[in-house]
């Protein structure tokens, strides 16, 4: 299966912050207006991934939210780079490495969240032999949806295994502080 992306457009290049391809839903579909440059065999594809606008941003305490996960990210991001250099240069750095497991599964754990919040209600889980019985209502799910609640209850676990993150910083507090 070929698949090609669409990202770069028209006097934007790459630019993702200035895109003015949109993506408006109708049903469980997406009517996508604008145009898409730079997809490399596109000719070949049968399937594109395409970066797009949306209204999701409609709600204000939602943008909110996925901007604290950013800046998360970004933050997380550095703390693996001091990890790196610690490492590079012969340093312990055991000390992170409990504050990397604590703030990565709860990121982990916030996307999959947000992810939730974002398809509503129709993230239930897929429980096939329910879905016959009638139990799930008749609200047909969308196909793309059906991982989300599996994916969702999985992240719930990783802040346990490898050690629960109350564990973790108690490790943490103990490396650090010397307690």
């Amino acid at each position: 299966m070929w698949w090609s992306q669409g990202y770069s457009e028209p006097g934007s290049g790459s630019d993702l912050a200035s895109l003015k391809c949109r993506a408006e839903r109708q049903g469980d579909k997406y009517l996508v207006n604008g145009q898409k440059t730079w997809t490399t065999l596109g000719q070949h594809a049968k399937m594109i991934f395409c970066l797009v606008r949306t209204n999701v941003w409609d709600d204000q305490r939602f943008r909110d939210q996925i901007a604290l996960l950013e800046v998360d990210v970004v933050a997380l991001e550095m703390l693996v780079l001091r990890v790196l250099s610690a490492e590079k240069s012969g340093k312990q750095s055991l000390d992170i490495a409990g504050l990397l497991k604590i703030r990565g599964s709860e990121i982990q754990q916030r996307y999959t969240e947000l992810m939730m919040l974002a398809a509503g209600p129709l993230t239930r889980p897929f429980i096939w032999e329910a879905m016959e019985a009638g139990w799930q209502g008749d609200m047909a799910l969308p196909a793309a949806n059906l991982p989300l609640a599996g994916t969702y209850f999985n992240m719930r676990k990783t802040t346990i295994y490898g050690g629960s993150n109350e564990v973790q910083r108690n490790i943490v507090a103990q490396t650090v502080l010397g307690s």
